[in-house]
């Protein structure tokens, strides 16, 4: 009887903390992407951060806003390509430069 409840309370533990992880999805993907609700804020254009979204930030470096500007605008669900570096002061931000590629969906 003990196994079972262990069995039961490790696969509920599991269940629950996968949901974690995934209502917590980055703005930033592992091939070099940003993606999501392009918002506006303080000056730059970012990625991730606002309600529902989770706490990972992905800023668009402000050399690359033109690059934006001509296929994205703010409030619309956009792919950003290129190359990423963490950001300087937050541990769940990165940085995007270089952007080789801009998607409108």
């Amino acid at each position: 009887m003990r196994i079972r409840y262990a069995v039961m309370c490790m696969t509920l533990y599991i269940a629950v903390g996968s949901l974690f992880v995934a209502s917590t999805a980055s703005a930033a993907s592992k091939n070099g992407e940003c993606h999501g609700t392009l918002r506006w804020e303080k000056g730059d254009f970012l990625f991730g951060g606002g309600a529902g979204e989770g706490e990972a930030i992905c800023v668009v470096a402000r050399s690359e806003h033109k690059k934006i500007m001509k296929q994205c605008s703010p409030g619309a669900f956009c792919r950003v390509r290129g190359t990423m570096n963490p950001c300087h002061d937050s541990g769940e931000c990165v940085e995007i430069r270089h952007v080789d590629k801009v998607q409108k969906n």
